[in-house]
């Protein structure tokens, strides 16, 4: 795992921490859109294969660290993250087990978590958060899935 991933994965998880600590956790239970974007799949090292990434994604990076596999893209929201992922998911076979968003005065965030295939999830998608010595930018997304 090269430094530059490391600090953006550890900033984006700090993030995540702390600007959904406050959020109403909502189970979601709907059911799969038909009228959601398609987007596409990446392909994942290990046994889970593939995994759906919204339309417009523009994949940073994706590895494993032990058991663990992480996904980081950009370009995309939060809120489109969470618009595709809660159809997505679904439709690919995961339950999504919880879902929340919350706005700041300098960011936005979504986290959702879920299960399938044999994986426990997590989706953090973040809008411009600053850390001082880190900037994570505009758009960030990361995606960690670990074997139940």
């Amino acid at each position: 795992m090269n430094h530059h991933r490391t600090a953006a994965l550890a900033a984006g998880a700090c993030a995540a921490a702390i600007s959904l600590a406050a959020c109403t956790v909502t189970t979601t239970a709907s059911p799969a859109s038909s009228s959601a974007p398609t987007g596409s799949t990446v392909s994942v090292s290990g046994p889970i294969g593939r995994f759906p990434v919204p339309p417009g994604a523009r994949l940073i990076n994706d590895g494993t660290d032990s058991q663990r596999y992480d996904i980081l893209f950009g370009s995309v929201s939060p809120s489109e993250a969470a618009r595709f992922y809660t159809t997505a998911l679904p439709r690919a076979g995961y339950t999504i087990t919880s879902n929340s968003s919350t706005a700041g005065d300098s960011f936005s965030g979504t986290g959702i978590w879920f299960t399938g295939h044999g994986y426990n999830g997590q989706i953090g998608a973040l809008s411009s958060f600053h850390i001082p010595g880190i900037s994570l930018g505009g758009n960030t997304v990361e995606i960690t899935l670990t074997p139940q």
